[in-house]
């Protein structure tokens, strides 16, 4: 206690520049002290280990760059790094974590352990489950992000590599925000242009339908035409058309009537008559 009093510990900002070696001895300390002064180093995961072996090549590389800035290159270093890269400090961590539970083990069995355990539940009643399950749970492991099986306290609270980790963290909640955002945006956009075309193909519907009707209307008339016209001519004899005008041949029996009349001859200029007298006397309403 007049340890903590006399060499208070550093701020945050401290040990986030780099100037925090006492910081984190003590924080290590302090951590080391949930399982008595005696217990093992924890271990730490593929990703610290990654920002700790890049933290001072990527300041070097970056000397205008600030903190964030930093853990956003080092972020994204580690998202593109290749599989068979990452898997090396995936079996790094793996073999800490084994060494740690093996330590652990060990460090349990001891007599400094067993007294420290002692002397929590003399000073803390009722406390003493607490501290088992926290042991427990420091031996124990749950898998990460990739599926590896890492130590619960892989990240100690409120060390560097912590405040590093949680820097990540918010900077890619904030790259994720972003993307939802403009995600969003083009989704509305989307959303309009559906509508928009949704309205034109209704319009083209509604026009096609209007067009068949038109057309059907159409057929009909030039049908009832030419049932006017059949039964008009059926008795009007054409020379060189020896067939009787009917529905379905009234198109070449007009059509050779034309002719004649274009050509004019005095020999068909009864025909003719007779055929103007009959054009007058048709009845198109019918």
């Amino acid at each position: 206690m007049h340890q903590q009093h006399t060499n208070p510990e550093p701020t945050t900002k401290n040990r986030s520049a780099g100037g925090g070696g006492a910081g984190k001895t003590s924080k290590k300390r302090k951590r080391n002290q949930d399982l008595g002064p005696g217990a093992p180093r924890q271990p730490v995961n593929g990703y610290v280990r990654f920002l700790n072996e890049r933290r001072e090549q990527v300041r070097a590389a970056n000397p205008s760059a600030g903190f964030a800035d930093i853990m956003k290159i080092m972020a994204q270093e580690w998202t593109q790094l290749p599989a068979e890269e990452k898997q090396k400090y995936m079996q790094a961590a793996e073999q800490d974590r084994q060494r740690y539970q093996k330590e652990l083990q060990e460090y349990q069995q001891t007599e400094a352990y067993k007294s420290y355990v002692q002397q929590q539940q003399q000073q803390h009643p009722g406390q003493h489950q607490q501290h088992g399950d926290r042991s427990n749970n420091a031996a124990g492991h749950r898998p990460d992000g990739s599926g590896n099986q890492v130590g619960v306290f892989d990240i100690p609270i409120f060390t560097e590599e912590f405040l590093d980790h949680n820097k990540v963290r918010e900077t890619e909640l904030r790259q994720l925000r972003k993307a939802s955002a403009e995600y969003e945006e083009q989704n509305s956009a989307l959303r309009k242009h559906v509508e928009t075309l949704q309205a034109a193909v209704s319009r083209l519907e509604a026009e096609t339908e209007q067009q068949r009707r038109h057309s059907a209307a159409l057929q009909h008339h030039l049908d009832s035409l030419r049932d006017v016209l059949a039964n008009s001519f059926a008795h009007l004899p054409l020379p060189g058309y020896n067939e009787t005008p009917t529905s379905q041949t009234v198109d070449n029996y007009m059509a050779h009537l034309r002719s004649i009349i274009q050509e004019g001859s005095p020999e068909n200029a009864g025909l003719i008559a007779a055929a103007r007298d009959i054009i007058s006397r048709l009845n198109y309403s019918a």
